[in-house]
């Protein structure tokens, strides 16, 4: 943030894997052979029917998935890493390294 006593919203991320819902986000600047810059990554998690009541559609796999975030403005989803659909909820702890 430019200004942290002063955010702004400029991107939205991790909301487009209907009947999930996010917990947590690990951003980290990254320089590999294959990629330099600044990657978020966002644990999914699966909505729970009866525990939460909610009625729409229910996400198949949880996971976590990752976004290049070097320019905030314009985030671009890279790929996302699903958990086996057998697990309950998908994933809510984990780390990102290099």
């Amino acid at each position: 943030m430019k200004d942290p006593s002063n955010p702004k919203e400029v991107a939205v991320i991790g909301n487009d894997i209907p009947g999930t819902w996010q917990e947590k986000v690990i951003v980290q600047s990254v320089s590999t052979p294959s990629f330099k810059g600044d990657i978020a990554a966002i644990s999914v998690q699966k909505v729970d029917k009866e525990r939460y009541g909610y009625e729409g559609e229910i996400a198949p796999n949880g996971g976590v998935v990752l976004y290049d975030v070097t320019n905030p403005e314009e985030p671009r989803k890279l790929g996302f890493w699903k958990t086996p659909a057998e697990l309950p909820t998908g994933t809510h702890e984990f780390w990102l390294t290099e």
